[in-house]
Order: C-alpha cells, then structure tokens, then sequence
C-alpha cells in the first residue's frame, strides 16, 4: 500500500500585469514576501509557463509616469519606438503589484512590432493609438484580476 503525504503551500498570490502568481513554499510568515535574496526568500518573480508570447518583445508602461520604460530599465520615454524592449519574463517580473495598487504602477504590453513582419503606411499611423489601447487594456485587466477598483 503506498501512503502519499500531502504537503500543505502557502499559497499567497500576487497579480502581475501577465498573470497571477501563487507561492507554492511551505506555509511561512509574510516577511518572506519580497523579491528574492540569498537567504531563500520567496521570489514573486518567477518565470511564467511557456507560451507563444515568450518570443516577443515587451514594452512596460509606467501609470504613475505616464510613459514608457526606456532600455535597460533605465529611464522614461513617451516615444513607443525609443522604449526598452524586453522578454515577458523581464515583463512580468517588473509589472507586478500590490492589490492596493489601482491603477497599477506599471503594465506590460507586446511591442507595437510582436508578430510583424513589417508595417503599412496605414499600420505605422495608428501606432500610437494601438499602443494607447494596449495600455488601457492591460491596466483594467490587472484591476480586474484584483477584485476591481478600491
């Protein structure tokens, strides 16, 4: 007869822009909440499972600057094209949030170019308003995955 253990997690989620994130360590105190160090903390962010959109590029809107992430995490830019451009799991790392935060500080969105081959005249005009939307969508989606507004 075989006995299987059942081992009880913590449990305690976090929502990203991307995705909810569960901590699956033994049940601990909350101080071990944080992003992560040497003594074995938990880390919230954690690489999210594979899917098509681990190959395309990222862009991260900061809602408290209303601009755009410049590269290397380095800076501002309210022009799509001069962002940083980064993998989703850089993108979820940066984008999480507290449930208090509405709206969110930062969201990730796929980069205007994610998928394309090449852009139309037509394509490249309505950018800034592709980019606009992507935003908003992603920042209600987050609200939306914590319950709504506070």
């Amino acid at each position: 007869m075989t006995t299987t253990t059942h081992n009880p997690i913590c449990g305690a989620t976090m929502t990203s822009a991307l995705r909810e994130h569960t901590c699956n360590l033994p049940p601990h105190d909350d101080d071990l909440h944080r992003d992560g160090d040497e003594h074995g903390a938990t880390s919230w962010r954690v690489h999210p499972d594979v899917d098509v959109l681990d190959g395309l590029p990222h862009l991260l809107w900061s809602n408290r600057w209303n601009s755009w992430w410049g590269p290397n995490r380095s800076g501002y830019t309210s022009d799509v094209w001069q962002a940083g451009r980064y993998t989703r799991a850089e993108a979820v790392a940066e984008a999480r949030c507290d449930a208090h935060e509405n709206p969110p500080p930062i969201v990730a969105v796929l980069a205007p170019e994610a998928g394309m081959d090449h852009f139309t005249a037509t394509q490249l005009a309505g950018v800034s308003e592709a980019m606009r939307l992507r935003v908003t969508e992603a920042t209600a989606a987050v609200v939306a995955a914590q319950g709504g507004v506070r």
